[in-house]
């Protein structure tokens, strides 16, 4: 029983890293924890965190949006590093 238990916990481990791509696949993901969203950017509490560029549809799923209505406020920062800015509304000049 103990072997069976082992060898079917391998096999999903098994899956589990070979559906998840390596670290070439990481993106700078712009991410505001429960609660730390206010309605703007410039005052809400933001995380960059370093996710796999495949989970990118589902953390968009969740994200709250802009004050354009439309624009997710989560997403990859502008130019792709850990210091780079979070997705935020231009307004035209």
């Amino acid at each position: 029983m103990k072997f069976k238990r082992t060898l079917l916990m391998l096999g999903a481990f098994a899956l589990l890293v070979s559906a998840t791509p390596g670290t070439d696949h990481k993106v700078y993901w712009c991410h505001y924890p429960p609660g730390q969203w206010t309605g703007d950017p410039t005052t809400s509490k933001v995380l960059i965190l370093s996710i796999d560029e495949a989970a990118e549809p589902g953390h968009l799923g969740h994200s709250p949006l802009l004050s354009d209505g439309v624009t997710p406020a989560e997403g990859i920062t502008s130019d792709g590093t850990e210091t780079g800015t979070c997705p935020a509304v231009i307004q035209p000049e």
